[in-house]
């Protein structure tokens, strides 16, 4: 709490004297909350999207991995196996921020079994094995 106090006096030399009890509180950070896909396919497109609240009712801005937005669109990039990709997502009311990294798992569209693969070569072997017997 801050008190403060005023006094004013005037030409005649009268004065008068307000005191007034001032209540300072902690400015908090937003509450962040951030939803994004756990996998996605690589050349499909990942989105990552940013809402928060503010406790005082300050505005809130976001930054995506650097880019302004609440909402940041990409697409999952070529890989040969499974990788991690991180989007980081801050929230600031003007003199707090809060930050919050996500993973989004990029698979490869190659990266599966080769099983269909034998599945159609069943026949042949099938065959091949028939006629030697």
């Amino acid at each position: 709490m801050v008190v403060l106090e005023m006094r004013v006096v005037d030409s005649n030399g009268n004065s008068s004297t307000a005191i007034a009890n001032v209540m300072v509180k902690n400015n908090i950070a937003p509450t962040l909350s951030v939803s994004a896909p756990a996998s996605v396919q690589e050349g499909r497109m990942i989105t990552v999207r940013a809402t928060a609240t503010d406790p005082e009712g300050d505005n809130v801005t976001f930054t995506i991995n650097g880019v302004a937005g609440s909402s940041l669109t990409v697409e999952a990039p070529s890989t040969n196996s499974d990788t991690q990709l991180a989007f980081i997502v801050v929230a600031s009311d003007g003199l707090n921020t809060t930050e919050e990294t996500v993973s989004v798992t990029v698979t490869s569209k190659s990266g599966g079994s080769t099983g269909w693969i034998a599945l159609l070569l069943l026949p042949i072997v099938w065959l091949r094995r028939r006629k030697t017997h």
